[in-house]
């Protein structure tokens, strides 16, 4: 019995996914903890690692060139100062996008999170990054014209 107590412990400790888990705004947390560290690579693969192994070999390729093209990022837009939360919006209990705003150098960069809850764990449903965040800023203003 003790021994079974025991390897079931070892699997909860070694199993990543067995430990509790993070809602969206945790994960982007992290996230953004990596980025910080200027480890960008790693930040992407962190988003991508709520998703199951088997899809992740489906869209390997296409999570190689997420993390090519954020990694130049930087170098692009120069030095990074900071982010701050613009807005969430959820679809049900189980859709959940979050757009942030990332401070830069010579330019803000709009940050678009998107996550899906099939069931009990939050997944990566879609990443991107851009620079329109004029498009939020006329949006908000419009909102504010009607209110």
């Amino acid at each position: 019995m003790k021994a079974l107590i025991s390897l079931g412990l070892l699997f909860l400790i070694a199993s990543p996914r067995a430990m509790s888990q993070k809602t969206p705004d945790e994960l982007i947390r992290d996230f953004f903890a990596l980025y910080e560290e200027n480890k960008p690579a790693e930040a992407i693969d962190l988003l991508y690692s709520t998703n199951s192994e088997e899809w992740l070999e489906q869209i390997q390729d296409n999570i190689n060139q997420v993390k090519s093209k954020f990694q130049d990022l930087q170098q692009i837009v120069g030095t990074y100062y900071g982010h701050e939360k613009l807005n969430d919006a959820d679809l049900g209990s189980c859709f959940k996008t979050i757009i942030y705003l990332v401070k830069y150098d010579r330019q803000p960069i709009r940050f678009i999170f998107q996550y899906y809850k099939p069931q009990k764990d939050w997944r990566l449903y879609g990443f991107s990054y851009d620079d329109n965040i004029l498009d939020d800023h006329e949006e908000l203003l419009k909102q504010k014209l009607v209110e």
